[in-house]
């Protein structure tokens, strides 16, 4: 994989559950900087493929690469901390926390200070957090849900809920965002 613009590749993916191939021999390229739809009907493997690309399936066959760095076997945190990012079919969020607190959950992946710093509140820790809330808020102006800051996400509509999800995929300043069902 040695072009510099190459972002994703999978090569020969194959994904089976039971006796189902719900992938076969799946081969991608996305470049940095494009924009790729993957359509198909119900059933065709969109998700599943999403799933083997952020780690949370491990394919049968076949290799995932992020860049020139296969990472076809890591887990879902070691892809995320690499600069993949996802949304859910369904929104995954803490339904009792509010907007503002799901994303700052969600940028601990990002934060600078680490426990012992949290616990004795040091400058470090404190600039931090000052960053992270400015960057939370800037990530719900960006998705329009400024004005609900404060709602618990369970009090949120359906589509609000999934701009939060949105926003929280943001959180981590992704190299590649996979949106499933982006339009449900």
């Amino acid at each position: 994989m040695g072009d510099s613009a190459l972002l994703l590749k999978t090569e020969n993916v194959t994904k089976r559950f039971g006796g189902l191939s719900a992938l076969t021999e799946v081969g991608i390229s996305i470049q940095r900087g494009e924009i790729v739809g993957l359509i198909g009907p119900n059933g065709s493997g969109k998700t599943t493929l999403f799933n083997c690309i952020s780690g949370f399936y491990k394919p049968e066959a076949g290799k995932v690469f992020l860049e020139s760095e296969e990472i076809t076997r890591l887990e879902p945190h070691q892809v995320a901390r690499r600069g993949i990012s996802r949304t859910f079919q369904l929104a995954k969020l803490f339904y009792n926390l509010t907007t503002v607190d799901n994303i700052l959950v969600a940028k601990h992946l990002t934060r600078k200070a680490g426990f012992l710093a949290s616990l004795v509140k040091t400058r470090t820790y404190q600039e931090d957090e000052l960053s992270a809330l400015g960057e939370a808020e800037r990530l719900l102006a960006l998705v329009g849900l400024s004005e609900k800051r404060d709602y618990a996400a369970k009090d949120l509509p359906y589509g609000s809920q999934r701009l939060l999800s949105l926003a929280i995929a943001l959180s981590s300043g992704p190299k590649l965002l996979l949106l499933d069902e982006p339009t449900a």
